[in-house]
């Protein structure tokens, strides 16, 4: 389907799709439609998605310096500097394994911000053409980031997940049961 957009629509540049999920969690990715704005400020794409290998030229591919992750976002937007749309199709056709450990949730704040400035300066013209700062971005997800995590380290958030525990439990139980006896 996506060859097929790509070979029919010259002015397309990326065609990706729904996702789930699987492995240690299991439910569907919410990718957004695609905007421009959604791109600059998210990585909306997953590393997947299908592009002309002449763009990918063009661009000189994945830029190897993002040791820490991000470096399929900073190449969507290498791709989209100079225009050209993006497509997502309705179906899911990608499946995206998460794993308790992985390079993405091992990155600490420091090399998360490191990140965001090298997108940032990478793609200065382009964040600034939509008048997007991703450094201000950066810092006020902070603060929702430190009101979160003040919350899940309290000892009330604590004791609620111990008291929520047995019903958790059972609800787990109940959709395993349910789920056995349809098939």
């Amino acid at each position: 389907k996506a060859v097929a957009v790509l070979k029919n629509k010259p002015q397309v540049k990326i065609v990706y799709c729904e996702a789930m999920y699987f492995g240690d969690v299991n439910r569907k990715w919410d990718l957004p439609a695609f905007s421009m704005r959604h791109t600059l400020c998210h990585n909306i794409i997953f590393s997947s998605a299908l592009f002309r290998r002449s763009d990918f030229i063009l661009t000189g591919g994945y830029d190897t310096s993002f040791v820490h992750g991000k470096e399929d976002w900073d190449f969507w937007l290498s791709m989209l500097d100079n225009g050209g749309e993006v497509i997502k199709l309705p179906d899911v056709n990608f499946y995206y394994r998460i794993k308790n450990r992985s390079r993405n949730n091992s990155i600490n704040l420091e090399q998360d911000k490191e990140i965001w400035a090298k997108l940032y300066n990478g793609h200065k013209a382009l964040y600034d053409k939509h008048g997007i700062n991703p450094i201000e971005l950066y810092n006020e997800g902070m603060k929702y980031y430190n009101l979160y995590d003040s919350v899940v380290n309290s000892g009330e958030y604590k004791l609620s997940r111990l008291l929520y525990l047995p019903f958790r439990i059972i609800k787990r139980a109940a959709g395993y049961f349910l789920s056995s006896t349809k098939s």
